[in-house]
């Protein structure tokens, strides 16, 4: 996500403020294998376009799964072959390394994001977060705290805010913090409370900046932000395409800084297949 400053900088990993990228191993590729990147889902715009500038200047293809950061996780301890994990918070990495899915080596911290509060044009108006307690808002989406970090943000800062007693009937769960926003975006909901990155370009709602300090107790400081690490098969192989590929486009990250709008502090690494 963007932070309120406008700074783009992007860090080396991810907590809940922060994602977390790591690579995977996999048996020996075919040159047009494409990159395999398992990403939270508030990834999604930003890493969709660094795969086209990716493929435009190395004509490799990236392949993307989008969703919850602790659903990829077991997705990739269950031998999923993925290349690059980038997790919305440390510990999903951290448990996809213990299960031999991810090379610790490899483990970084790469941003620091936001949560906002979102409402489409023409929907109830939010300007504090006192606010979502009015009877015209019968709806408010968030990712579903168990396995999402967005979730889990959003529950905290309603709760340190002393209002999720009185919302908590409201709360309907997405499956990922993307879905949150749809449910949202089509009326499915009135509100949603999602990552900054998903609509820090969008022109179809109005948002709200959450106070960080609301949810401080996941943004990683400024010592966490430069771990890193990558991930690997069982066994050692490495599964789908290269890994020195795949930190390649990883490395774009960092180089095409303006593309990407930073999410809540997050973490990516290698992976094993």
């Amino acid at each position: 996500m963007v932070p309120p400053d406008g700074d783009f900088r992007f860090v080396p990993a991810l907590l809940l403020s922060s994602a977390l990228v790591i690579a995977c191993k996999t048996p020996t590729p075919k040159p047009e294998s494409p990159i395999q990147v398992a990403a939270a889902a508030d990834l999604s715009v930003a890493f969709e376009e660094m795969g086209r500038l990716f493929q435009a200047r190395t004509g490799q293809q990236v392949t993307f799964s989008f969703g919850a950061s602790g659903v990829l996780a077991k997705q990739l301890s269950q031998g999923a072959p993925f290349d690059l994990f980038a997790a919305a918070n440390a510990a999903f990495v951290d448990n996809a390394v213990q299960a031999g899915a991810c090379d610790g080596s490899t483990k970084a911290l790469y941003a620091r994001g936001h949560i906002v509060v979102w409402t489409k044009h023409g929907g109830p108006v939010v300007r504090t977060l006192a606010e979502l307690r009015n009877p015209d808002i019968k709806h408010i989406a968030i990712a579903n705290p168990d396995h999402a970090p967005y979730g889990k943000a959003a529950r905290e800062a309603l709760t340190r805010a002393g209002l999720w007693p009185a919302l908590e009937a409201k709360i309907v769960q997405a499956e990922n913090v993307r879905q949150a926003l749809q449910f949202a975006q089509t009326g499915n909901a009135d509100v949603a409370i999602v990552a900054l990155s998903l609509v820090a370009k969008d022109e179809t709602g109005i948002r709200l900046a959450v106070d960080p300090a609301l949810h401080a107790g996941r943004v990683p400081s400024r010592q966490e932000q430069r771990r890193r690490a990558k991930v690997r098969s069982a066994g050692g192989v490495e599964r789908g395409a290269s890994p020195a590929q795949a930190l390649r486009f990883w490395r774009l990250s960092r180089e095409d800084r303006p593309v990407v709008a930073a999410p809540r502090a997050s973490h990516r690494a290698r992976c094993r297949r």
